[in-house]
């Protein structure tokens, strides 16, 4: 989470897009500050393996 943050305060302030972060649960999310035109969605894995709740591009 620490990277997420370092980029989204480097990216400028026209920046357009959406950033999804897979954590285990609510109390796992933290807040990342981001350009108005970037949305920040998180998505909970609880039990089930790294990566199986981020939707597939």
């Amino acid at each position: 989470m620490p990277a997420i943050r370092r980029c989204t305060r480097a990216m400028d302030a026209a920046a357009v897009g959406s950033i999804v972060v897979e954590v285990m649960d609510a109390a796992h999310e933290l807040t990342i500050h981001a350009p108005a035109g970037v949305v920040v969605e998180f998505v909970h894995c609880g039990d089930r393996a790294s990566g199986a709740a981020l939707p597939h591009a």
